[in-house]
C-alpha cells in the first residue's frame, strides 16, 4: 500500500494474503526518508490482524534504517526492507549489524530483506555470510 493509500481499500483481501506491503516512501527511488505518517497504517493493519485473528505478516518498505525499523517494529511490522541504509555507506556489514540489533528490542522482526541491483547481489550474499557467519544464498524471485 502506497503512503497515500488506506488499509481500508485491502481489508476484502487481508483474510486472504500472507504479507502486506506498507510503503513507508513513495514508490520510485532509493535513499528516501521514512514518512512518519505510514506508521498509523502500520498500527491500523496490526490492530486488524488481531482484531480478525488473521495471520499476514507486515512489510515495511522505505527510508528503513537502525531507527526508523524500531518505530516500524513497535507499530507492528515484522518484515522490515532495507536499501539504501546499507549501501550507503562504506561498510555495510556494520549496517547490517546495526539493523539486526536494532530490531531485536522488544517485539520481533521475522526477516530483514536487502534491496539490492543484481551486480550487488554476489557481494551482499557474501557480506551477510560473514555478519550472520553462516553461508546464506538468496531466494531467487521469480
Amino acid at each position: 500500500l502506497n503512503p497515500g493509500t488506506s488499509l481500508e481499500f485491502a481489508k476484502e483481501v487481508l483474510p486472504l494474503v500472507d504479507s502486506v506491503l506498507i510503503m513507508t516512501v513513495d514508490p520510485g527511488f532509493g535513499g528516501q526518508a521514512f514518512l512518519e505518517e505510514t506508521v498509523s497504517k502500520i498500527a491500523e493493519a496490526e490492530r486488524y490482524r488481531k482484531e480478525h485473528n488473521l495471520n499476514y505478516q507486515i512489510e515495511v518498505d522505505g527510508g528503513i534504517n537502525d531507527q526508523t525499523i524500531k518505530t516500524a517494529k513497535t507499530a507492528g511490522a515484522t518484515i522490515a526492507v532495507a536499501g539504501s541504509y546499507v549501501f550507503s555507506q562504506n561498510t555495510p556489514e556494520e549496517q547490517i549489524k546495526k539493523l539486526i540489533e536494532a530490531s531485536k528490542a522488544g517485539v520481533k522482526i521475522e526477516m530483514i530483506i536487502l534491496a539490492v541491483s543484481t551486480i550487488m547481489q554476489q557481494a551482499t550474499w557474501a557480506v551477510l555470510s560473514a555478519v550472520l557467519k553462516t553461508a546464506i544464498s538468496p531466494m531467487p524471485i521469480t
